[in-house]
């Protein structure tokens, strides 16, 4: 998933710089903060992931090595107290050893752990919050990029209908229709 939002942001990148030095399409523009939109909840998604894995399972993972490794310490330490061969104690010995670099690691890599916790719980905040200005501006190009739209094409039909002319009409030849009405008139009357 790390590797999928490192070659979208490179495709983000790509697309930052046709909005930024090249064409300012109205299209380029919504693909490039639709994809900013789109790789933002990527980040956070992963962020959010590697978090839940901090707290799910690699830190009861880690505390269950230490309380292992304890258990087994005390249970080495009594079993060394009364061993008295030779090769168990040596055995023991190295045991004990063993589980004091083990337990010192296991609490140095929780401490770590602790501390990519926090350090992941921030970046999860400042991602949310790039999100949320993200989404912000997807939506506010979107909105203006529409409202040009409509304005260009509202002026090209304006355009179009102010320009339109019909032929000149044609006056009614009064001479014709006075003469019908006349002759009409004088059969009405004749009958």
């Amino acid at each position: 998933m790390v590797t999928r939002v490192t070659n979208l942001a490179t495709v983000l990148e790509r697309l930052s710089e046709s909005v930024t030095n090249g064409t300012k399409a109205p299209e380029t523009q919504r693909r490039y903060y639709g994809a900013v939109v789109v790789v933002q909840k990527l980040v956070l998604g992963v962020q959010q992931r590697y978090h839940d894995r901090i707290e799910k399972k690699y830190l009861p993972f880690v505390d269950g090595v230490i309380a292992s490794t304890i258990g087994h310490n005390d249970e080495a330490t009594r079993l060394r107290r009364t061993e008295t061969n030779a090769e168990r104690s040596k055995a023991l010995d190295g045991n004990l050893k063993a589980q004091k670099i083990t337990l010192q690691a296991a609490r140095l890599y929780r401490q770590q752990l602790d501390s990519q916790k926090a350090t992941t719980r921030d970046a999860i905040a400042e991602s949310q919050r790039t999100l949320s200005v993200a989404i912000n501006t997807r939506d506010t190009v979107n909105v203006s990029l529409d409202l040009l739209t409509t304005m260009e094409a509202s002026q090209q039909l304006f355009g179009m209908i102010h320009n339109m002319r019909i032929p000149a009409m044609v006056p009614i030849n009064s001479d014709e229709l006075r003469s019908a009405f006349e002759r009409l008139t004088a059969q009405m009357q004749g009958s």
